[in-house]
């Protein structure tokens, strides 16, 4: 769409009817309708062109209008005041971007922007404390599983060290051999027995934080966010 030369044209057209004005009054109230118009204070800009248009007659104010009440949803405002612009400006420089908006405005239900389309998206508050518990239970898993197979290993090396004495007849006296075979045995088993109970005690921490993670998971609140997409329409500029 040709937005920058209708820009021109219709800005030329106006500047020429604001100068024939009786005094500057004219002037000012088209200056302040564009600051308006710029700081998306449409309503405010509506009563400042209509105020020149009063003044001047220039048809270029009424596609001014149109503009403006396109930005507000004005839909049938908008309509009449294009084709009003039209009507009086046959000619007009931008009509064929005129009549696209007139098209857009009469086939859709609206030409500036629509009201958001808004697909939910389910935000989860609990991310960091989740991460904590997983690790928890990971960790806990591994230091379970680790004790427990140290114990298994060191019960092993018992167990071989009670084959061994095992054949040494009774009341015989053991060698030094036998004697550190005998403490080295006894060792292993009393660290067994603590690896097992460590270990234990860990994969009981594990299944029990597994269960909390879960029902933290199913009960944790959600925020419900949303994503919006709007319409693009004609030109986004046209003073």
């Amino acid at each position: 769409m040709r937005t920058l030369p209708v820009a021109l044209i219709v800005s030329t057209l106006l500047v020429t009817a604001v100068a024939h004005a009786s005094d500057d009054v004219a002037h000012g109230r088209y200056e302040r309708g564009i600051q308006l118009y710029q700081q998306g204070r449409f309503a405010a800009a509506v009563d400042e062109f209509k105020g020149v248009y009063q003044l001047t007659g220039s048809p270029a104010l009424l596609f001014n209008l149109g503009q403006c009440y396109r930005q507000l949803g004005d839909r049938t405002s908008a309509i009449t005041s294009y084709r009003a612009y039209l009507h009086q400006l046959p000619d007009a420089p931008n009509r064929t971007d005129v009549e696209a908006l007139l098209h857009e405005l009469e086939v859709s239900s609206f030409a500036r922007v629509p009201p958001p389309t808004s697909t939910p998206l389910v935000v989860r508050t609990d991310r960091g404390r989740r991460a904590v518990l997983i690790g928890s239970v990971i960790a806990l898993g591994i230091v379970g599983t680790g004790c427990i197979a140290g114990a298994g290993a060191l019960s092993l090396r018992a167990e071989n060290a009670a084959d061994a004495l095992r054949d040494v007849p009774l009341g015989t006296s053991w060698s030094d051999t036998q004697a550190s075979l005998y403490d080295e045995g006894r060792q292993a088993t009393s660290a067994a027995i603590g690896l097992y109970a460590v270990g234990g005690v860990a994969l009981a921490a594990g299944v029990v934080t597994a269960l909390l993670t879960r029902h933290r998971l199913r009960h944790a609140p959600e925020v419900h966010a949303t994503t919006a997409r709007f319409a693009t329409t004609g030109p986004t500029w046209a003073f």
